[in-house]
């Protein structure tokens, strides 16, 4: 019975002698209060679960130090104010360090002090590259491994210690920070008797940022430098009404209201879209690693459609308000009365029409636009020539489409044939015409003089007078001149 005892006893008593164990809470960088807050309880159980320490409960922490009227405000970060919240704990180890994001990279970054002398024993990083739920389920587990080994077995540890580091920086108005603090000075930066272990830098300037994480080793001098590129900030959207698409730069972030994260330091064009208001376009400025807050309210609006039988740059006006939307979309328009030209080319004929918009509603317009020019379509039963108020226009079969309006004169010359007519066009009006006949249209000519001459016809020799006589005087006659305007010369 003896030996029964002494065997259930042996357990109890080596865990009472294994080390005690305090973890701080984690100082929150670009995380909530409530993630760091998280990350540290689960560490806690983490490193509990190894069975290596014991790990002083958090809500018996918190007893303690009121007890002791221990004031603080948020984590303690400082090896100072780790070791006075250890000692007043009564503890042998305590873990002190930070939770931060930088982009979609998560990091939590820890220290083991010995309470009693207040040395550093251990550093420790993990990371974790997307949500901070892969930390808390991978990275976190991890760490707690290294802190209970470290806590009991100091040769296991990262021994103490100092080196050196020398930090180059891209730009040179950049600061520097190390671990969350400001470095001093100006690029290049020479850091001497920099505790060993891991290291985060993070370099600054007004638009661009740059890290690098380092692990030092007792006497090490590492030459370190910083690549830096264009930083992030966030955009906030809050529309009235709410629900409204946002386009940042040509791509759908969503509706409002919004937050958009890691957008790039700059000017951004956001273009807000709501059925029955009018898209509005707003140019966003961006700070690094700042919030831009905006607030718009949309205009209620309609669409305009536009169909027409022609090519067409309309011009839409309404009082003071004047568009040139171009033709072939829709267009967006404030509610109430407007007025719209066509603007085709001169082939058509353009007159201004009213219409009315109403908000959240489609006015569709379809234009049916009078033809300017008259068109004459010429048929005849062998190849003839065309000629409109003289001026030859092509050869049959013709449609000659672009015939100004008002009075002409039309005529078709063929081998052994012609064909005179007037005619009275109009705008958009189609005239047809079919020649099959024989010379019927054809005239005579007589020329008189009273002495011999030749003939010129049109600029053409055509003969001589003197060929008939008609009293004294000598004539030319022709029986087969086509209709129309003629120039004869004497000579």
């Amino acid at each position: 019975m003896r030996l029964v005892l002494t065997t259930l006893l042996l357990p109890i008593f080596l865990w009472a002698k294994s080390p005690l164990l305090a973890v701080s809470e984690l100082s929150p960088r670009g995380v909530s209060k409530s993630d760091a807050r998280i990350i540290a309880d689960r560490l806690r159980a983490e490193i509990l679960n190894t069975g290596k320490v014991r790990v002083l409960e958090r809500s018996e922490m918190d007893k303690i130090l009121k007890e002791q009227a221990f004031q603080k405000s948020g984590a303690c970060d400082t090896a100072e104010c780790a070791v006075e919240i250890g000692r007043l704990l009564s503890v042998d180890r305590i873990v002190v360090g930070s939770l931060g994001k930088l982009g979609s990279l998560h990091t939590i970054t820890v220290r083991l002090l010995d309470v009693r002398t207040g040395e550093i024993l251990f550093y420790a990083t993990e990371d974790a590259e997307g949500k901070l739920e892969s930390l808390l389920t991978k990275s976190v587990p991890a760490l707690a491994r290294k802190l209970a080994v470290g806590t009991v077995d100091a040769s296991s540890m990262t021994k103490s210690g100092t080196g050196d580091l020398q930090v180059v920086l891209d730009e040179d108005d950049a600061v520097l920070t190390l671990d969350g603090a400001l470095v001093k000075g100006k690029s290049p930066y020479f850091l001497e008797r920099l505790e060993a272990g891991s290291h985060v830098l993070v370099a600054r300037t007004k638009d661009k940022i740059g890290q690098a994480r380092i692990e030092l080793a007792p006497d090490d001098l590492q030459k370190l430098t910083i690549p830096m590129a264009t930083g992030t900030g966030s955009i906030k959207l809050y529309t009235e009404p709410m629900g409204v698409d946002a386009i940042l730069d040509g791509t759908d972030i969503g509706e409002t209201p919004l937050k958009k994260l890691d957008v790039l330091v700059g000017n951004h064009k956001v273009v807000l879209r709501k059925t029955g208001f009018l898209d509005t376009s707003i140019e966003v400025s961006v700070n690094m690693e700042q919030t831009t807050t905006s607030r718009i309210k949309l205009e209620p609006g309609g669409v305009l459609e536009l169909v027409a039988n022609a090519p067409i740059s309309p011009k839409i006006w309404k009082n003071r308000d004047t568009l040139y939307p171009g033709f072939g979309g829709p267009v967006q328009l404030r509610p109430g009365k407007w007025h719209l030209n066509p603007r085709a080319d001169r082939t058509w004929v353009s007159h201004d029409t009213g219409f009315e918009i109403r908000a959240g509603e489609t006015t569709r317009m379809d234009l049916e636009l009078p033809r300017y020019f008259a068109t004459v379509r010429v048929r005849t039963r062998s190849p003839a020539k065309v000629l409109i108020d003289g001026g030859h226009v092509g050869d049959t079969p013709l449609e000659y489409g672009v015939l100004e309006p008002g009075r002409h004169t039309v005529q078709v010359v063929g081998k052994d044939s012609s064909w005179l007519r007037e005619l009275d066009a109009k705008s958009g009006q189609i005239l047809s015409y079919v020649f099959e006949g024989a010379d019927d249209s054809s005239g005579s000519l007589v020329v008189n003089s009273p002495h011999p001459a030749s003939v010129y016809l049109d600029d053409a020799y055509a003969g001589r007078t003197g060929a008939g006589v008609f009293g004294r005087m000598k004539i030319w006659a022709n029986d087969s001149v086509l209709p129309g305007y003629h120039r004869i010369r004497l000579v």
